[in-house]
């Protein structure tokens, strides 16, 4: 099975770009950035009246932050049956299209 000529590079691509999402979490992780954000949608649920939440009343996320990994058990499941989908899903860079979109929306919301 031959690759073209152009597939390494593709593929450095690739690992080059989730070994900086890798790093760029890693580094958000240091900061405190989720906590923070945490902190502040706890701020927000509470009325905004500055006083500090407690740490165990941290309020869970909103349900439709579930969204995208619900999507990506419905491509999983559904792409292998749809007849005009499913050659298109067998390749795994197409599968990873889709989870790290739907990864992305995640990232983005938090």
């Amino acid at each position: 099975m031959s690759h073209p000529p152009d597939s390494t590079s593709s593929h450095r691509l690739v690992v080059l770009v989730i070994s900086l999402l890798l790093v760029a979490y890693v580094a958000a992780a240091a900061w405190g950035l989720p906590q923070q954000g945490t902190e502040a949608i706890a701020q927000q649920t509470a009325g905004g009246h500055g006083h500090e939440p407690s740490r165990s009343a941290t309020p869970a996320p909103p349900h439709w932050t579930i969204l995208p990994f619900a999507l990506l058990l419905g491509a999983i499941a559904v792409f292998p049956l749809a007849p005009r989908i499913n050659h298109w899903w067998e390749s795994n860079l197409h599968r990873f299209y889709v989870a790290a979109g739907l990864g992305l929306v995640t990232l983005l919301y938090y």
